[in-house]
């Protein structure tokens, strides 16, 4: 559960960033691949 709460905080952390939006999108297919 620590890890999907990491890519978590890291995804909302990079959404407040538009310069790493690209980035987040990444993140966001990453958390969607941890989901059940």
């Amino acid at each position: 559960m620590s890890n999907f709460q990491n890519a978590k905080n890291k995804f909302y952390k990079k959404m407040k960033n538009p310069f790493l939006l690209g980035d987040a999108l990444n993140s966001k297919k990453i958390l969607q691949n941890l989901l059940p």
